[in-house]
Protein backbone atom coordinates (compact mmCIF):
# COMPACT_ATOMS: atom_id res chain seq x y z
CA UNK A 1 0.00 0.00 0.00
CA UNK A 2 1.08 3.28 -0.69
CA UNK A 3 2.58 5.18 2.74
CA UNK A 4 1.54 8.66 1.18
CA UNK A 5 -2.16 7.30 1.20
CA UNK A 6 -1.78 5.45 4.78
CA UNK A 7 -0.60 8.72 6.33
CA UNK A 8 -3.98 10.58 4.68
CA UNK A 9 -6.17 7.72 5.86
CA UNK A 10 -5.10 8.00 9.62
CA UNK A 11 -5.37 12.13 9.20
CA UNK A 12 -9.06 11.41 8.00
CA UNK A 13 -9.90 9.10 10.41
CA UNK A 14 -8.42 11.36 13.24
CA UNK A 15 -11.52 14.12 11.55
CA UNK A 16 -14.03 11.65 11.43
CA UNK A 17 -14.63 11.52 7.40
CA UNK A 18 -14.88 8.27 6.17
CA UNK A 19 -14.05 8.94 2.06
CA UNK A 20 -12.18 11.50 0.61
CA UNK A 21 -13.22 11.85 -2.91
CA UNK A 22 -10.19 13.22 -5.48
CA UNK A 23 -11.21 14.51 -8.34
CA UNK A 24 -8.80 14.89 -11.36
CA UNK A 25 -11.10 17.06 -13.81
CA UNK A 26 -10.74 20.67 -15.54
CA UNK A 27 -9.49 22.02 -12.68
CA UNK A 28 -6.21 19.47 -11.94
CA UNK A 29 -6.21 18.79 -7.96
CA UNK A 30 -2.36 18.44 -7.42
CA UNK A 31 -2.98 15.72 -4.58
CA UNK A 32 -4.62 13.03 -7.42
CA UNK A 33 -1.17 12.80 -8.75
CA UNK A 34 0.43 12.92 -5.13
CA UNK A 35 -1.14 9.53 -4.28
CA UNK A 36 -1.55 7.84 -7.93
CA UNK A 37 1.65 9.38 -9.45
CA UNK A 38 -0.58 9.68 -12.73
CA UNK A 39 -2.50 12.72 -14.05
CA UNK A 40 -5.76 11.38 -15.90
CA UNK A 41 -8.03 13.88 -17.95
CA UNK A 42 -11.02 13.03 -15.88
CA UNK A 43 -10.90 10.27 -12.96
CA UNK A 44 -11.75 10.03 -9.19
CA UNK A 45 -10.27 8.75 -6.54
CA UNK A 46 -11.68 7.09 -3.79
CA UNK A 47 -9.73 6.75 -0.12
CA UNK A 48 -11.18 5.51 2.88
CA UNK A 49 -9.91 3.74 5.75
CA UNK A 50 -12.70 1.52 5.57
CA UNK A 51 -11.91 -0.15 2.22
CA UNK A 52 -8.79 0.08 -0.50
CA UNK A 53 -7.99 2.89 -2.36
CA UNK A 54 -9.92 3.02 -5.86
CA UNK A 55 -9.54 5.25 -9.04
CA UNK A 56 -12.57 5.21 -11.82
CA UNK A 57 -11.44 6.51 -14.94
CA UNK A 58 -12.28 6.67 -18.75
CA UNK A 59 -11.94 3.43 -20.25
CA UNK A 60 -9.30 5.07 -23.08
CA UNK A 61 -7.03 6.03 -19.98
CA UNK A 62 -7.64 2.60 -18.06
CA UNK A 63 -4.23 0.50 -19.77
CA UNK A 64 -2.38 3.42 -19.59
CA UNK A 65 -3.21 4.87 -15.93
CA UNK A 66 -3.44 1.29 -14.69
CA UNK A 67 0.29 0.44 -15.43
CA UNK A 68 1.80 4.04 -14.41
CA UNK A 69 -0.08 4.17 -10.85
CA UNK A 70 0.65 3.13 -7.78
CA UNK A 71 -2.72 2.87 -6.47
CA UNK A 72 -3.61 -0.79 -7.74
CA UNK A 73 -8.06 -0.54 -7.73
CA UNK A 74 -9.06 1.27 -11.06
CA UNK A 75 -12.39 0.84 -12.80
CA UNK A 76 -13.69 2.19 -15.72
CA UNK A 77 -16.41 4.70 -15.47
CA UNK A 78 -19.92 3.55 -16.52
CA UNK A 79 -23.31 5.09 -16.22
CA UNK A 80 -23.25 3.15 -13.01
CA UNK A 81 -20.13 4.63 -11.40
CA UNK A 82 -22.00 7.02 -9.04
CA UNK A 83 -24.42 4.55 -7.53
CA UNK A 84 -21.58 1.80 -7.33
CA UNK A 85 -20.23 4.72 -5.18
CA UNK A 86 -23.37 5.23 -3.29
CA UNK A 87 -23.67 1.48 -2.81
CA UNK A 88 -20.07 1.13 -1.38
CA UNK A 89 -21.23 4.11 0.89
CA UNK A 90 -24.51 2.56 2.06
CA UNK A 91 -21.95 -0.74 2.88
CA UNK A 92 -19.50 0.60 5.06
CA UNK A 93 -22.05 3.35 6.39
CA UNK A 94 -20.15 6.17 4.99
CA UNK A 95 -22.28 9.62 5.82
CA UNK A 96 -19.51 12.35 5.64
CA UNK A 97 -17.68 13.10 2.67
CA UNK A 98 -14.46 14.82 2.38
CA UNK A 99 -13.77 16.84 -0.90
CA UNK A 100 -10.94 19.04 -1.97
CA UNK A 101 -13.09 22.19 -2.56
CA UNK A 102 -10.46 24.37 -4.45
CA UNK A 103 -10.52 22.07 -7.31
CA UNK A 104 -14.18 21.13 -7.66
CA UNK A 105 -16.77 23.71 -9.17
CA UNK A 106 -20.00 24.87 -7.61
CA UNK A 107 -21.85 22.60 -10.18
CA UNK A 108 -19.71 19.78 -9.76
CA UNK A 109 -20.51 20.14 -5.92
CA UNK A 110 -24.15 20.22 -6.45
CA UNK A 111 -24.06 17.58 -8.82
CA UNK A 112 -22.29 15.33 -6.19
CA UNK A 113 -24.78 16.23 -3.44
CA UNK A 114 -27.86 15.70 -5.37
CA UNK A 115 -26.24 11.81 -6.21
CA UNK A 116 -24.79 11.07 -3.37
CA UNK A 117 -27.18 12.94 -0.90
CA UNK A 118 -24.41 13.22 1.85
CA UNK A 119 -22.44 15.90 4.24
CA UNK A 120 -19.53 17.00 2.12
CA UNK A 121 -16.92 18.75 4.06
CA UNK A 122 -13.85 20.63 2.84
CA UNK A 123 -10.01 18.22 3.38
CA UNK A 124 -8.25 21.04 1.38
CA UNK A 125 -6.14 22.17 4.48
CA UNK A 126 -5.31 18.13 4.77
CA UNK A 127 -4.36 17.88 1.23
Amino acid sequence: MNTKIKTFQKRLNKLNISLALIFSTKLKDPAFFYFSNVNPEYAVMLVSSKFSERIYCSSLDFDELKTKSKVNSFHTFTKHTFENIKRLMSKHRIKKIGVNFSYLTVNELNRLNKILKSKFVDISDEL
